[in-house]
């Protein structure tokens, strides 16, 4: 139910966005600026464009649906840990400008329920994480400073509180 009332929530703010006829892009991460630091919370919410927000929707909702499932007892800690870390991580890290979308999320989401499965030794959290491989292997790329636009910085943060994540909950 998480995922897409999440979901939910980032099509209200860009239709309320649209509605307004505003652009709410300052509200994302702003590197090393105080006037960034609200993004870390707010970034993940705002999208650039209804094909950006699209394509971020289902990788949540399955990546999300994913931790719920599988993770149950942890999961509100999984997903507050990377949505905190992976934003505080970019307003350290990030080149000067804004930074906005849930794909830090995603990475997030794909890193944690990837390597989860492995520390872990268990079968059935072994076969998501070959899921995870098979459905969002291509997130790689993403990884990778190719098109000046896309914030592959909130990517690798993103996918680097998710294995952080993962190694701190091995055990939960």
């Amino acid at each position: 139910l998480f995922p897409g009332l999440f979901v939910v929530l980032l099509w209200v703010i860009k239709l309320a966005e649209i509605t307004l006829e505003a652009d709410f892009s300052t509200a994302g991460v702003y590197p090393m600026e105080s006037r960034g630091l609200p993004g870390i919370l707010i970034g993940p919410l705002i999208h650039g464009g209804l094909g950006h927000l699209a394509a971020n929707s289902l990788p949540l909702i399955v990546l999300g649906m994913g931790i719920f499932y599988f993770y149950t007892p942890i999961a509100y800690r999984v997903v507050f840990f990377i949505y905190l870390t992976s934003g505080m991580m970019l307003w350290f890290g990030g080149r000067p400008g804004y930074h906005i979308g849930a794909s830090g999320l995603i990475y997030g989401f794909a890193a944690f329920l990837f390597l989860s499965g492995i520390l872990r030794k268990n079968f059935r959290l072994m076969a998501i994480s070959l899921l995870v491989v098979f459905l969002y292997g291509g997130l790689v790329w993403g990884l990778l400073p190719i098109d000046p636009n896309v914030s592959w910085e909130g990517h690798l943060f993103g996918g680097i509180a998710g294995v952080v994540v993962a190694f701190l909950y091995r055990g939960r």
